[in-house]
């Protein structure tokens, strides 16, 4: 057989990757929650009117820290956040004292003991009846390939505190 009778060589396929997104522990979902409605609480943002005021998708830290944690950041305007109600300070002493502000507010939200409801709604149902403040950065778009779950929100209420989706499940109370 010469080189020109020889059969065509065949690239064997890369195997496709499969990214799973990992589930956070409930107390981490409630506290994302949580701290995104008392941040806006306190600071008057208007999370999710604006594409300059959008709460970021919580990282995972949970899998690496080997305990309950999570990351996530809040987008405020500009560099002092102009959207909010409340300026941001420059000075790290009174950054300090809205952090404990903060914490002080999800703490009391905490010791209230507030019960903590799942709804599902389909999707643009959902964005008609609550806006687009209840999504992360992550929920903004539909994937180019929806699935039939993607369709539809599982959407968390606290009564006086926050309406959003989850990064996972949750608490039944605060």
């Amino acid at each position: 057989m010469t080189s020109a009778e020889q059969p065509p060589t065949t690239v064997p396929k890369k195997k496709e990757r499969v990214i799973t997104k990992p589930t956070p522990p409930p107390s981490v979902s409630l506290a994302y929650l949580l701290l995104r409605g008392t941040t806006a609480s306190i600071l008057g943002c208007p999370i999710g009117d604006s594409q300059d005021c959008l709460p970021s998708l919580m990282q995972p830290s949970y899998i690496k820290d080997k305990y309950a944690s999570g990351k996530f950041s809040i987008s405020l305007g500009k560099k002092q956040g102009n959207l909010c109600a409340l300026d941001i300070p420059e000075n790290v002493q009174w950054q300090e004292k809205l952090l404990d502000a903060i914490e002080e507010g999800v703490n009391t939200v905490i010791a209230n003991d507030l019960n903590v409801n799942v709804v599902k709604y389909k999707r643009q149902d959902a964005i008609d009846k609550f806006g687009m403040g209840m999504l992360d950065q992550s929920l903004m778009k539909m994937p180019k390939k929806p699935k039939d779950n993607d369709h539809f929100l599982n959407i968390v209420v606290v009564d006086g505190v926050v309406v959003g989706v989850p990064p996972g499940p949750v608490l039944a109370k605060t």
